[in-house]
């Protein structure tokens, strides 16, 4: 995917980085966001593992939430069976980890779906 199509018609509304250490009251903030309807993600380089911990210690997972993790445990490369599961597992009472591969899979599929619409 070219560049040039990932950044298009964005509107940036925050950006937060973090390396190693969590700041202090970052998981109150994230908290106080996620309570005021705004959707959180993670987006990281990190191992799974990592990232799975790094999302409970800022409060984007939560242990009271069952965590659906796509790709982690089940490297499908059905791409209509990834999206089904997120539609028909996906609720507000649980969260969604979903690896880079798996991500990119999505993606792909999104955009071959719209350039057979444009035809």
């Amino acid at each position: 995917m070219a560049e040039e199509d990932l950044e298009k018609d964005l509107i940036l509304i925050g950006v937060s980085g973090l390396a190693d250490k969590l700041q202090e009251d970052v998981k109150e903030c994230i908290s106080d966001f996620i309570d005021a309807g705004m959707k959180v993600w993670i987006v990281t380089g990190d191992k799974d593992s990592t990232a799975y911990s790094i999302g409970h210690d800022c409060g984007i997972l939560s242990e009271q939430r069952e965590t659906l993790r796509l790709g982690m445990t089940n490297e499908s490369d059905d791409a209509q069976k990834l999206m089904d599961q997120i539609i028909n597992e996906s609720s507000e009472n649980k969260d969604l980890m979903i690896s880079g591969t798996t991500l990119s899979k999505l993606i792909e599929t999104v955009e071959s779906v719209k350039d057979l619409n444009k035809r």
